[in-house]
């Protein structure tokens, strides 16, 4: 992934703040899960209120569906997954500022067991990457 697909992912979650909002209360930040494969953005997704799939490794009852598996769900139609394929996460906070949106340990679990190949992140200070 380079400058320009990185810079393309939080123009669209700036753009899309004011959409998802709502379906997220005060206490939490947005974040973003971006699917590439060969350089193509597939689709994304956000964190959202909605218990989490346990059978992703979630604790049942969560309050909160990541985006990681949400973006993966959404995308997994339009990829060839015995390929690979690679994602990036951005969180931005209140003032639309890029935040740390690097994946929990369950998330990272989770992208590992089904192929990812790259994972990228927004630290609050630049782009990050997660080694799998």
């Amino acid at each position: 992934m380079n400058k320009k697909e990185f810079d393309k992912c939080i123009k669209i979650a700036i753009a899309e703040y004011e959409r998802v909002k709502d379906l997220n209360d005060e206490s939490t930040y947005l974040h973003w899960s971006f699917i590439f494969q060969d350089r193509q953005l597939l689709d994304w997704s956000t964190n959202r209120k909605a218990d989490s799939f346990a059978r992703f490794g979630y604790e049942p009852g969560r309050r909160y569906d990541h985006a990681e598996p949400r973006a993966f769900r959404k995308s997994i139609g339009l990829m060839d997954i015995r390929r690979g394929w690679d994602i990036f996460n951005v969180r931005l906070n209140r003032a639309r500022e890029t935040a740390m949106a690097r994946p929990c340990s369950i998330c990272w679990h989770f992208l590992h067991s089904a192929g990812c190949r790259n994972a990228f992140y927004t630290d609050g200070k630049g782009i990050s990457k997660l080694y799998l």
